[in-house]
């Protein structure tokens, strides 16, 4: 499993280098901020104070999987989470945040059987990382050894736990979950774009290649962006 973190974080940073072209020297002294409105630099005036709680809905959340190698999915009609987040610390280009809620509802499988998702080992660490038009969540345990995960349970068919298991070579330690930031026109908004959940659990576990894909729509505070200070 520790190859398959290794293998996703080398894609993950990839990405984020080919995003840093042209701005690498700048990327030193950059500080990730929330912002009021949609610019880069965040003026001082427009930054969101520690503290403030901020919540973000989806209507699109998908569990992708292969049970006894068939591919099988969960749709939920809605899924939302709550976090509050600290004031950014000079020295630590990541802002840190808390989940404390997260649900999924109105989740059935493609042939209408309804299942329950709920989540383990609340509550998570959120660590927002600036990039040019957005950024990235890096989502993991809060307190040592809890990892973040879910489990589905739909009828006799599934009971199973799953726990994030992507790598990033900040925190070699721990598995993680990365989910893309983009600032759209009035607000950010946050994507799962097939986050691994590879490590599993549970008395009827014959699933494997497990992905959470989902949009996530910023709903409080509006309007807010993912920005930076120097």
């Amino acid at each position: 499993m520790r190859s398959r973190k290794r293998l996703a974080a080398a894609v993950m940073t990839l990405a984020v280098g080919m995003a840093l072209v042209g701005s690498a020297s700048a990327s030193a002294t950059q500080y990730t901020v929330l912002c009021k409105v949609d610019e880069a630099p965040c003026k001082s005036g427009n930054v969101e104070d520690g503290g403030v709680k901020i919540a973000a809905k989806s209507t699109n959340a998908e569990i992708k999987f292969t049970y006894l190698g068939v591919p099988l999915s969960v749709t939920c009609a809605s899924s939302e989470w709550s976090e509050s987040f600290t004031l950014q610390k000079k020295g630590n280009p990541r802002l840190e945040g808390r989940v404390a809620a997260l649900d999924f509802k109105g989740c059935q499988t493609e042939s209408k059987n309804p299942c329950t998702i709920g989540v383990l080992n609340l509550q998570y660490k959120l660590l927002f990382e600036y990039q040019p038009g957005g950024g990235w969540l890096v989502l993991t345990e809060y307190s040592n050894g809890n990892v973040p995960g879910a489990y589905a349970e739909c009828g006799s068919l599934i009971n199973c736990n799953y726990y994030v298991s992507e790598w990033d070579e900040e925190l070699p330690e721990q598995s993680v979950a990365f989910l893309s930031v983009t600032n759209g026109e009035t607000f950010a908004q946050f994507h799962a774009q097939g986050v691994s959940m590879n490590e599993m659990t549970g008395p009827n576990c014959k699933t494997k290649d497990v992905y959470l894909y989902a949009t996530y729509i910023l709903s409080e505070p509006n309007p807010l962006w993912v920005s930076y200070v120097e």
